[in-house]
């Protein structure tokens, strides 16, 4: 079929100004990578948890450490198991002893991780939520009869928050992402008087800025948490909660021009 001179010139001037623009038809969609820190999962023991502490310093990379103080009627031998974002080294030490800890790639980390879907932020692009790869951090334990500590510690690279498109060859800018899952410690059988301490610190440079959140598991925000500014490019986060504490908390943080492309939800 031959098309008329005419509407030959009319349709190719149009098909040139419609045509994809270079980056447009290659453009991905921005994503939010988490990078969690999981708490203990319960051993389904006798064990019970008098305290809980969470201490976060992040600059670079992040640093955790999570102590609990665990009670037991009996002696017990278990294996405690946990999730983190890292191929890195952990320690572990129950009653002050060195344990070793093997670490185990996760095949399909979204299956464990996303149990309930994620809250998309109303003010973010739309774009994908995933988990990095994460892995499973084992070590037996054996615990006396009376009070028994675990301390856990290990550092791991911050997630990222894609908020801005800059250019097909600039990519993405983005916001850094510290997120630990606490819901796994709502299924150990918790003291009556039971706390859990957050500590986390926060060193930033210039026109840099931090906002921390506690979240349900699903995402939604259940309050922002208490924060003081010691000295200038530091912010400090210390918080106590009984058992009713929160399932995950999460900060953001980096430049602050794109935090204020954050949700106040």
């Amino acid at each position: 079929m031959k098309f008329p001179s005419w509407l030959a010139a009319i349709l190719l001037p149009a098909l040139y100004l419609f045509r994809p623009q270079p980056g447009q038809a290659n453009l991905r969609v921005p994503v939010n990578l988490h990078r969690p820190g999981v708490a203990l999962f319960s051993p389904a023991t006798s064990l019970v948890v008098e305290k809980a502490s969470l201490t976060v310093y992040c600059e670079t990379l992040c640093h955790v450490q999570v102590g609990y103080l665990v009670r037991s009627r009996d002696q017990v031998t278990s294996t405690l198991t946990f999730i983190l974002a890292a191929d890195t080294p952990v320690r572990a030490r129950i009653n002050n002893r060195e344990i070793p800890v093997s670490l185990t790639r996760l095949a399909e980390p979204d299956s464990i991780m996303a149990a309930v879907p994620e809250k998309p932020d109303p003010s973010a692009p739309m774009g994908m939520h995933i988990n990095d790869v994460l892995y499973s951090a084992s070590f037996p334990a054996r615990f006396h009869p009376g009070i028994n500590t675990i301390l856990i510690g290990y550092r791991q690279e911050p997630g990222h928050d894609e908020r801005e498109f800059i250019g097909y060859f600039s990519g993405w800018r983005s916001l850094k992402e510290m997120r630990y899952e606490l819901w796994p410690l709502h299924e150990w059988q918790l003291a009556r008087n039971f706390r859990l301490h957050l500590n986390a610190t926060f060193v930033l440079g210039e026109h840099q800025e931090v906002r921390g959140r506690s979240c349900a598991r699903n995402g939604r925000t259940t309050g922002p948490l208490s924060r003081t500014e010691p000295k200038t490019g530091r912010v400090l986060y210390k918080q106590t909660w009984q058992r009713n504490f929160p399932d995950r908390l999460e900060w953001k943080f980096g430049d602050i021009k794109l935090m204020h492309t954050l949700s106040e939800e």
